[in-house]
């Protein structure tokens, strides 16, 4: 993994109340991180957007893969207690949110 720390997300821990669920400090490598926000997508307006309706380069297209990566599935699965490899997986993509 190019932008993740799957090390990180293994070794949080996990919660089923109210819900299953994890928080990770530190998920996103340091090292990764300025690329990251580089390369991050100049959206321009609120709400939610389908991956292939903005641009994906360099280390944010790093980050979607290290998103689609099984392993990613199997350790947020195993975390969960449910097989998320096989399921498809949905991304989207915001800069900001705005009360309506």
């Amino acid at each position: 993994m190019n932008v993740l720390d799957l090390e990180a997300i293994t070794a949080a821990p996990a919660t089923a109340e109210p819900y299953p669920h994890f928080t990770v400090a530190n998920a996103l490598k340091a090292a990764a991180v300025p690329s990251l926000m580089r390369d991050f997508p100049d959206i321009a307006k609120p709400g939610f957007f389908p991956i292939d309706d903005v641009p994906v380069d360099g280390a944010f297209a790093e980050l979607l893969s290290d998103l689609q990566d099984p392993a990613f599935s199997a350790a947020v699965g195993a975390k969960l207690g449910m097989d998320l490899v096989l399921r498809p997986t949905l991304i989207t993509v915001r800069k900001w949110s705005a009360a309506g």
